[in-house]
């Protein structure tokens, strides 16, 4: 299940979250968060409590040469990522075993300002836990 998003903010979730997902669930599911012109996509991850050999894939293509993406597996702490051009790929890859996994996670995305052109853009903000943030910058 392939899903485009183009509003300016919403919901993302794991099929069945809170009540866990399957393999089979996840296995196709894909989401692409497209931004208007001058706005970046921001995805905040409230609850990210996938299964430990399960992995999540945040993809950030600006251009063909130079992708860049995140993969964060198993259970951890909220945390929120910017996209550094208009769209941002996230894709979920289920262990293969039968049963449910989870619960999953659930994040809200918007689209914020992003600066003059499609390339004007906010590097990864990462928040690991509420006393810790890691790097956030505008390029």
């Amino acid at each position: 299940m392939n899903i485009l998003l183009r509003n300016p903010s919403g919901v993302i979730k794991t099929p069945g979250y809170p009540y866990g997902y399957t393999d089979e669930s996840v296995h196709d599911c894909y989401w692409k968060l497209i931004a208007p012109k001058g706005t970046v996509v921001r995805v905040t991850f409230m609850t990210f409590q996938i299964h430990t050999y399960d992995r999540v894939q945040i993809n950030d293509n600006w251009n063909d040469w130079y992708p860049w993406f995140i993969d964060k597996r198993g259970p951890g702490h909220s945390f929120t990522v910017y996209s550094t051009g208009r769209e941002l790929g996230i894709k979920v890859y289920g262990h293969q075993y039968p049963g449910k996994s989870g619960p999953g996670f659930i994040a809200n995305y918007t689209m914020v300002p992003g600066g003059e052109d499609d390339h004007v853009t906010y590097s990864m903000y990462y928040r690991q836990s509420p006393s810790h943030v890691t790097s956030v910058s505008k390029i």
